[in-house]
């Protein structure tokens, strides 16, 4: 990547210890705030490609536009020259990611059904982008496409390897998903374009077009709230680290216990988005600087204990009532 992030880290007073092919290590420059001493023992890293970095010691966690924010960079548009630094790579990477073998140039015959019906619909209109906060390069980077006889979005449902298998019709008030029949409970959005070990959890493949819009890769969505083990299992395979940022709503957060539960079971520790002074109840509604800033590296959160249920006193059985009826019948026959 042609940003010098050793120097950018440098001039922030960052430490830097030692730099791998994927990460800048160094001394932690939260351990101050959090524990009230500096970092002696490198405990602190920064994913080179990614931009987010992570202490292993303290809940210092966050993006490369928090870190300069909150250390006060001497450049006053860091947080927007980094954003659009984002946007020029996402661009490039599209200019210079191999074509299809001749996909366009094939007649339609040579095209399957469902890719013919797909790609019959439109490119989405600018309003469609403005009212959902989405960018250009974003929504064809995912691929998703649009129905202007209805006004609604088209999202491609692929397998792991980028298969198209249907599309989801996405509309306000409902989402449909064809071909009849899809299941999609074997399908996960956005999980063949990861680039790096890591993902973001959500339910909306819209909500990952926007974060990735506002610079934030990785996200992953299970096409509804409902997320099935099998589709935890793709994304297991593919992340060493998942973020959970279901919908915070009641349904998602009984979602996000359940998942929790189940994969603490299993030995994988899932973060969880916090919300906490937010006030949408997913990505697609923050603000752009809620998502630029949000803690993507949360730390690690355990849903309160279910309180235990009061057990309830043994009934007596009939043959100890019989008992104890004849030891009362005794005591009174004896003088």
């Amino acid at each position: 990547m042609s940003l010098d992030l050793v120097s950018v880290l440098e001039d922030l007073g960052v430490t830097v210890t030692r730099e791998d092919e994927k990460r800048v290590h160094g001394l932690c420059p939260g351990h101050e705030e959090f524990k009230g001493r500096p970092d002696s023992k490198p405990s602190w890293s920064m994913d080179k490609e990614l931009l987010v970095h992570h202490c292993w010691s303290c809940p210092c966690a966050g993006t490369l536009r928090q870190l300069i924010a909150d250390m006060g960079g001497e450049s006053a548009d860091a947080s927007e020259w980094l954003a659009d630094y984002t946007k020029r790579r996402a661009i490039r990477r599209l200019r210079e990611r191999p074509k299809a073998p001749e996909a366009k140039k094939q007649s339609p015959a040579r095209l399957s059904a469902l890719e013919r019906r797909f790609r019959a619909f439109e490119d989405p209109p600018d309003w469609a982008l403005e009212a959902r906060g989405l960018e250009r390069f974003a929504v064809v980077h995912y691929d998703l496409r649009w129905d202007p006889a209805v006004d609604h979005w088209i999202i491609p449902i692929s397998d792991e390897y980028g298969k198209l298998a249907g599309f989801q019709r996405k509309a306000p008030d409902h989402v449909l998903n064809r071909p009849k029949g899809l299941e999609k409970k074997f399908m996960v959005f956005g999980l063949h374009q990861l680039t790096g070990k890591w993902g973001i959890l959500v339910e909306s493949p819209l909500d990952v077009v926007r974060m990735y819009s506002e610079g934030v890769e990785g996200g992953v969505a299970a096409y509804g709230a409902f997320v099935s083990n099998a589709q935890l299992d793709l994304i297991n395979e593919r992340c060493d680290d998942v973020v959970l940022a279901l919908d915070n709503d009641e349904t998602g957060n009984e979602q996000r216990n359940r998942i929790w539960h189940s994969q603490w079971r299993r030995g994988n520790r899932y973060r969880v988005l916090d919300y906490t002074g937010i006030d949408g109840k997913d990505p697609g509604e923050m603000t752009s600087a809620e998502i630029r800033r949000h803690k993507i590296y949360s730390p690690l959160w355990r849903p309160p204990e279910p309180k235990p249920r009061p057990r309830a006193k043994p009934v007596p059985g009939q043959r100890f009532l019989e008992w104890r009826e004849a030891r009362r019948l005794e005591a009174q026959r004896q003088p």
